[in-house]
């Protein structure tokens, strides 16, 4: 299965490699977010996570896609998720901070 990639490549796949390190789905990184869970989510974690914000672009682009999630790659599902937290850059600096 064929999936649609509508952020640049290169980033997509730093994005993909990144999130291969997390052993819980992007639902479970989204929720450790937003109840700033430390155990989900280490500062190691964290600070992976900050390297990959969605820029405003990408934010545009990915709410304006109106397919299936499923037939998107795993960079864009991750952006998809992220994209409903809301302050999602601040909340993770705050996080590491707290940490």
């Amino acid at each position: 299965v064929k999936q649609q990639v509508l952020l640049e490549l290169r980033r997509a796949q730093n994005i993909a490699i990144m999130l291969s390190k997390f052993r819980c789905s992007l639902r479970c990184i989204r929720e450790g977010i937003l109840e700033l869970d430390s155990e989900v989510l280490s500062l190691d974690d964290l600070a992976s996570l900050s390297q990959y914000v969605p820029t405003d672009e990408e934010a545009v682009l990915l709410k304006a896609f109106d397919g299936q999630p499923s037939g998107l790659g795993i960079a864009e599902r991750f952006f998809l998720e992220v994209l409903s937290v809301p302050r999602y850059a601040e909340r993770l600096k705050v996080f590491e901070l707290v940490h």
